[in-house]
């Protein structure tokens, strides 16, 4: 029997829904935003939309070799790898207008699974078409080094994160992180709804899900913020991103 590919690939028109990047409100955060109007209708060749997926599915595995580029159009991407010790580790979350997939660029593997936290619509970009229209096309191409080199200084924020910082820096670094890249899609700089669990919220920052319930309620007792369920209101944010530090407070607001 055939071995099924780890990840999810388009077989034909009737598993998938039409898409057009020209009209998407999105387009000026991922790949399309460097491209002219005959770039864009070249991308527009290389790119699937298949039908949403369901809470949970897994779209890549660790180790599966890189095919496809994924663009986030809605929903909540999780990047995660398993460690003998600890196990399930999150290393990220990819919101709309982001793009997963990049970890497989160096040597053509994914090092973290991907999975969809809600139901979550994707673009797929062929990498191979991909890498040949930034041959030909080089406004394409450096954007695309751009994006590279924003994945690096997340991961050296993150590496910052997980230094020296308390949990009340950690919580609130993420938080501030979380809605500055909500903000870049026009929506509120001050409330957030976490698509995520609290649990998955607390493997992200290496903590133990008490810790982060305890930060939580300690931010809000200092008036900084108010939490209930999943809605995150920052009642503070300038107190929050002083507290957050350097690690998030310089990131660029969109990538150009």
């Amino acid at each position: 029997m055939a071995q099924r590919s780890p990840l999810l690939r388009v077989e034909s028109p009737a598993s998938s829904v039409r898409g057009d990047c020209r009209e998407c409100s999105l387009r000026f955060l991922c790949l399309t935003s460097a491209l002219d109007r005959e770039g864009l209708a070249r991308l527009q060749g290389v790119v699937q939309h298949p039908r949403p997926y369901a809470r949970g599915r897994v779209l890549v595995r660790a180790g599966a070799p890189l095919r496809n580029l994924m663009v986030v159009r809605s929903g909540l991407l999780r990047t995660h790898r398993w460690d003998a010790s600890d196990g399930r580790l999150i290393t990220g979350f990819v919101l709309p207008g982001e793009i997963a997939g990049l970890d497989a660029v160096a040597d053509g593997r994914h090092r973290d699974s991907i999975t969809a936290v809600d139901t979550s619509s994707v673009c797929l970009l062929a990498y191979p078409e991909v890498q040949a229209l930034m041959r030909e096309l080089p406004a394409l191409h450096e954007h695309f080094l751009r994006l590279l080199s924003h994945e690096l200084a997340k991961a050296r924020d993150m590496l910052g994160l997980f230094g020296r910082r308390t949990a009340r820096e950690r919580v609130a670094s993420v938080l501030v992180d979380l809605v500055d890249r909500q903000a870049r899609r026009g929506l509120s700089s001050t409330q957030l709804h976490l698509g995520m669990t609290w649990r998955d919220l607390a493997s992200y920052l290496r903590l133990a899900p008490a810790t982060v319930s305890r930060a939580l309620h300690e931010l809000e007792a200092d008036g900084l913020l108010r939490s209930h369920g999943g809605e995150v209101m920052l009642q503070d944010p300038e107190a929050l991103r002083a507290m957050a530090g350097g690690a998030m407070r310089h990131r660029p607001e969109r990538v150009v």
